[in-house]
């Protein structure tokens, strides 16, 4: 019975510490499916085109691009492009900061020496009626236990580097787009379960031109 405690003990450290292992990574995100021939607007030369969306539990991504084949720049404040949720309502972009906030939220909770030792103690409470030896040894499975938790906390650290990595190369930044030129990046909204378009406002011509996505 000790023999298949301490069996079952290992497998569950083991169990996590592959797991954890393996979930490394830039955050999975569930894509949305699109129309075949794509989502796009063209206005006076501008176009506008929805390239994919996903979402995640903390954030939703939009991935866009803006096509300027007038015979001057164009305008865009990423901050008026809308992502418009199953409900029609108008979602903002995350600014830098909010972003920041979202993929990081989880991030320090990484176990302390502390837990590891509440952790060992609590289990070698638990099996006090065994012998010594047995104690000692599954105290150490709880250790074990603690590291793999440790590594999980890591796991997220580094997922959050990956992803605030990926914004800083991919993200849509407000900028004057020069003639004849094609930019492209993501922006990203509070997660919405789907989406059901995007508005974009477009600076031209001394006015803005709104942009109706309809995915």
């Amino acid at each position: 019975m000790r023999k298949q405690r301490l069996g079952t003990a290992f497998l569950v450290v083991l169990t996590l510490v592959a797991f954890v292992g393996c979930s490394i990574g830039r955050t999975a995100v569930r894509k949305q499916e699109l129309p075949t021939a794509g989502v796009s607007q063209v206005k006076n030369g501008v176009e506008v085109t929805v390239v994919g969306f996903g979402t995640t539990k903390r954030w939703s991504e939009l991935e866009i691009s803006i096509a300027n084949n007038r015979s001057e720049p164009i305008k865009v404040d990423v901050r008026k492009i809308y992502l418009i949720n199953q409900g029609n309502y108008a979602l903002d972009p995350y600014t830098d900061r909010e972003f920041h906030d979202k993929v990081n939220k989880d991030v320090g909770q990484i176990v302390n020496p502390i837990t590891l030792t509440a952790l060992a103690t609590g289990l070698s409470a638990i099996i006090l009626p065994l012998d010594d030896q047995t104690r000692r040894n599954l105290a150490r499975v709880a250790g074990g236990l603690a590291g793999a938790a440790v590594i999980g906390g890591v796991t997220k650290y580094k997922k959050a580097q990956e992803d605030q990595t990926f914004k800083g190369d991919f993200g849509l930044q407000n900028r004057n787009i020069p003639t004849q030129l094609r930019i492209g990046g993501t922006l990203y909204y509070p997660p919405v379960e789907a989406a059901r378009g995007v508005k974009a406002y477009i600076t031209f011509d001394g006015k803005e031109e709104v942009f109706d996505l309809v995915f």
